[in-house]
């Protein structure tokens, strides 16, 4: 059963605005090739900016799970992550308390950053091997 409809008839653009304050803070947007969720980003809003600079280790404490719901055990696995392993590494991304009245739950989307950053790191170690590589292959 539907429980919301969101139309855009007259082209392209937000269709859901997210406020704080009177600040929009994101929006959900359609087009004719799809939806996007979108949150602010802009430099303006941030201070003290730094790069990740543990993006590796972060990665490598990271649990990735396959799990069924226990309010649909004849369901498919999924793929993800244990909310309260994930507030150690990544606490910006988990919302609730352990043991709290509400579940706790995840916003997989701020994840990546770290995701990125950790890539990032390995790519530029892959690099630097090969160029070692390459420098005693030519001795």
């Amino acid at each position: 059963t539907l429980v919301a409809v969101f139309n855009r008839s007259l082209g392209d653009g937000d269709i859901v605005e997210f406020k704080k304050e009177g600040t929009v803070r994101g929006t959900v947007s359609v087009s004719s090739s799809g939806t996007t969720y979108n949150t602010t980003s802009d430099r303006r809003l941030k201070d003290n900016i730094e790069p990740i600079a543990d993006a590796t280790d972060k990665l490598m404490s990271m649990k990735p799970v396959t799990h069924t719901w226990i309010a649909n055990p004849e369901a498919p696995s999924v793929h993800g992550f244990i909310a309260q392993e994930m507030q150690e590494i990544i606490p910006e991304a988990v919302s609730g308390e352990d043991g709290g009245e509400e579940m706790m739950s995840m916003d997989y989307g701020r994840i990546t950053p770290v995701l990125v950053a950790a890539l990032q790191e390995a790519t530029n170690e892959i690099k630097a091997l090969k160029q070692r590589v390459s420098e005693l292959e030519a001795i």
